[in-house]
């Protein structure tokens, strides 16, 4: 939860920012058997944020098999942050993060830097 917490942290000093946020909770540990709690969801409460319970990881094999990796073991891409780039589609070929990072609470100052200076990633060659 302290990933949600830094991501939100990030949001609030990041007000003005023109973004969508897409927060993807996942089973990963043994207790994560259930969707998250009420309390877990509010942790992360900005208005540009939708929430989503994905019980078969169904994100974090798309992003694996589109050769997004994470720093932490396995396939499982958990406790991860990626941003894209404006008009990123994520539509037949996955997308490609213009940043990502993880563990959140150890990339939190990344976040924090890029939101709060407006971060606007290069375009994706081949699209607008």
């Amino acid at each position: 939860l302290q990933g949600a917490s830094a991501i939100q942290a990030a949001l609030e000093e990041a007000a003005n920012a023109r973004l969508r946020v897409f927060v993807v909770w996942e089973p990963v540990l043994p207790t994560d058997w259930a969707p998250p709690t009420t309390t877990a969801l509010t942790r992360i409460s900005d208005r540009r944020a939708a929430q989503f319970w994905d019980h078969g990881r169904l994100l974090s094999e798309r992003m694996w098999a589109a050769g997004v990796r994470s720093p932490l073991a396995g396939s499982v891409i958990w406790d991860f942050v990626a941003l894209f780039p404006p008009g990123a589609r994520w539509d037949a070929a996955f997308p490609k993060p213009a940043f990502t990072g993880a563990p959140v609470a150890n990339v939190r100052g990344d976040v924090r830097l890029l939101l709060r200076q407006g971060f606007q990633p290069p375009a994706t060659p081949g699209r607008p």
